[in-house]
């Protein structure tokens, strides 16, 4: 079982739990077991553990590349 399953699985015990199924709820769940896997990802696949900061890095090269381009259209008009 890879990670990213195991910790969707986490955040809706944790949802379960507390229950409420609200995105924030779940985003909260998502995070407490992002944090309590950390300890044990090497015995895991590391690489989809990683793909969270992976996808964080892509939308932020994403925002920065439609700035410059909408800048460059500005400044073209």
């Amino acid at each position: 079982m890879n990670l990213l399953l195991l910790n969707l699985i986490l955040a809706l015990v944790w949802a379960a739990i507390t229950g409420g199924f609200s995105p924030t709820n779940l985003a909260i769940g998502f995070a407490f077991g992002y944090a309590a896997l950390w300890p044990v990802r090497h015995r895991f696949d590391a690489r989809s553990f990683n793909r969270p900061f992976l996808l964080l890095q892509l939308a932020g090269l994403f925002a920065r590349e439609m700035f410059r381009s909408e800048f460059r259209v500005a400044i073209d008009t």
